[in-house]
């Protein structure tokens, strides 16, 4: 299994049955999936990695984080705004440069405006999520599922879910390899807790193993 989440930033993971304690549940294996290159797949987004590249002051790549998370979020509907200055609702953007941290939630919150800047910039937000989704799911190639979670999930679950959405396209959207993407279920995980749950079994094994 793989665990794709985004959030404050972007995570990834994949999980396995233990071979030497089957009884005892998934091991997690931690990676940096997050800080891998975001690949453009559109003019657009070419000219958002160029924006971002300037913005971060980065020559050669931009982590996919920096589109696919809250503050990536931020920064997508930043360069939208810079490049469609007609088009900026300047209420909205008001509220957005007074949010400070919270600029990915004041764009979520808007994203239900049709035809508006932070409608696309979900929308590009999401499918690049979609992409590097099908990107970890063909590196690991995990049968027994990958699951979408992080804080980004629940709250936009109408982008992600169903075929038509800007995720599972950009997720199945892979050439040649598309139809092995067809064995792999997709979950969305809507629990916003599972950090606690992760951490409580963590401690529950610590203490079985002192105790027995």
């Amino acid at each position: 299994k793989v665990c794709v989440g985004a959030g404050t930033g972007l995570g990834e993971c994949y999980l396995t049955i233990s071979s030497l304690n089957p009884e005892a549940g998934y091991e997690c294996y931690p990676s940096e999936g997050g800080h891998v290159e975001f690949s453009p797949r559109s003019e657009l987004e070419v000219e958002l990695l160029q924006y971002l590249m300037k913005k971060f002051q980065q020559n050669h790549r931009v982590s996919v984080e920096r589109v696919v998370s809250g503050k990536g979020l931020a920064n997508v509907y930043e360069f939208l705004a810079h490049k469609f200055p007609k088009r900026v609702d300047k209420v909205v953007h008001a509220d957005f440069l007074k949010a400070g941290d919270m600029q990915g939630a004041v764009v979520g919150k808007n994203a239900g405006i049709k035809g508006s800047l932070m409608e696309q910039a979900m929308a590009l937000m999401v499918g690049t999520y979609g992409s590097e989704a099908g990107s970890a799911a063909l590196k690991w190639i995990p049968t027994g599922g990958i699951y979408i979670t992080g804080g980004l999930t629940p709250k936009n679950i109408q982008y992600i879910e169903g075929e038509d959405s800007p995720f599972l396209k950009a997720f199945f959207d892979k050439g040649r390899v598309s139809p092995l993407l067809d064995s792999i279920p997709v979950f969305a995980v809507m629990n916003e807790d599972i950090g606690l749950r992760g951490a409580r079994v963590c401690a529950m094994r610590e203490f079985k193993s002192l105790c027995c």
